[in-house]
């Protein structure tokens, strides 16, 4: 895990996907392709970092998308 994630808060984002991007959530979504959706919304220049938070939103997890 990378160590700027031990920082953050995942509760709220427990079995979802998150995508980050330099130590922010800058999106969320149900599916991998959903946070990427809306973190390129947000950050249209910047490639996020997707990953899944496990169900009771203690770590993650990254999967192939």
């Amino acid at each position: 895990m990378p160590d700027i994630l031990l920082e953050l808060d995942l509760r709220p984002y427990a079995g979802l996907w998150i995508a980050v991007v330099d130590g922010r959530v800058a999106g969320v979504g149900r599916t991998a392709r959903a946070a990427r959706l809306a973190a390129r919304r947000n950050r249209p220049k910047d490639e996020p970092l997707l990953l899944r938070v496990t169900d009771d939103g203690q770590g993650v997890r990254k999967e192939d998308t």
